[in-house]
């Protein structure tokens, strides 16, 4: 399935100035899978961070931006479908 990621500084995930450029590593068990960067406030509302991953798993989300203090992790659990949207929203 393919996994699309967007991180946002706050609740108004409708909102372009909310979204925020971190690092995320995806986790599963003890193991890294994969990396990106989720888009920017500037980047277009459509694009987001991709991942492929298995249906029905649990993985982890790592977000980190260490020029802005943020470093948080983010429970990621998979259905049955062949594609699905994850919001992350940062908590102060």
């Amino acid at each position: 399935m393919m996994a699309d990621f967007v991180v946002f500084a706050d609740e108004n995930t409708s909102k372009s100035e909310s979204r925020i450029s971190c690092r995320v590593d995806i986790i599963e068990g003890d193991e890294k899978v994969d990396f990106g960067y989720s888009p920017r406030k500037t980047d277009d509302m459509n694009l987001f961070l991709k991942f492929r991953l298995k249906n029905g798993k649990e993985y982890k989300a790592v977000v980190a931006n260490p020029g802005k203090g943020i470093n948080q992790t983010f429970p990621v659990l998979t259905g049955n479908n062949e594609s699905e949207e994850f919001k992350l929203v940062l908590k102060n």
